[in-house]
């Protein structure tokens, strides 16, 4: 049986090295990539034509509009997203988006490796975490997930910018907005929420 091929993008080296060593350890899976940026990883996948593209969803130029225009025209290759975000509502907006699959950067090895089969077999897959906490949580996820629902998706994108940490200046780079722009977005995020400060948003969002 062919090895699936996939490309791995992340910003950060070591993330995309401890990956690659995890996944070749498997003899189903053949690395033939990695990608550190959105350009980069254009380039790659157009070349290569990998089954799987595992990709962090946080890394620079992917919430460009011209690059989630030219994954959306992708047919030969199937996304993988890695998100920061234990967030139900947030993962289900990527897959209608066109994303095939969704894993967090807490998720088990055990989750990877079935991310990676049940995409190339042509099915969507959502972690194990984001299933338990639309479990767990109950109403109180509900109550959430009706507030959330009033958020765009480019205010989805700074909620799950902010939960990993960034200012609003390095969300204005990635994004490609300016600082002004998203702290006009951070208001209204708070509108929204019916949050009073950034702190709030920041507890908000930890259970996320």
């Amino acid at each position: 049986m062919d090895k699936i091929t996939i490309v791995i993008a992340d910003s950060h080296q070591l993330i995309r090295q401890a990956w690659s060593f995890f996944l070749n350890q498997d003899s189903r899976f053949n690395i033939i990539g990695e990608a550190a940026g959105a350009e980069m990883l254009s380039e790659m996948v157009t070349d290569r034509k990998p089954d799987i593209v595992l990709m962090d969803i946080e890394m620079n130029g992917v919430a460009h509009p011209q690059f989630r225009n030219w994954m959306n025209t992708i047919r030969y290759s199937r996304f993988i997203v890695v998100s920061s975000a234990v967030n139900p509502l947030y993962a289900r907006e990527l897959l209608d988006e066109g994303i095939h699959g969704y894993i967090t950067k807490y998720s088990s090895s055990a989750d990877l490796t079935q991310s990676i089969l049940e995409v190339s077999k042509g099915n969507q897959f959502i972690c194990t975490q984001v299933k338990k906490r639309i479990i767990q949580n109950g109403s109180f996820y509900r109550e959430k997930e009706e507030k959330m629902s009033l958020l765009t998706k480019k205010e989805m994108d700074i909620v799950a910018l902010v939960k990993s940490g960034y200012s609003s200046k390095e969300i204005a780079g990635k994004l490609f907005l300016s600082v002004k722009t998203i702290e006009v977005h951070r208001h209204n995020i708070l509108r929204k929420l019916n949050l009073r400060n950034s702190a709030s948003l920041v507890n908000y969002i930890a259970r996320l």
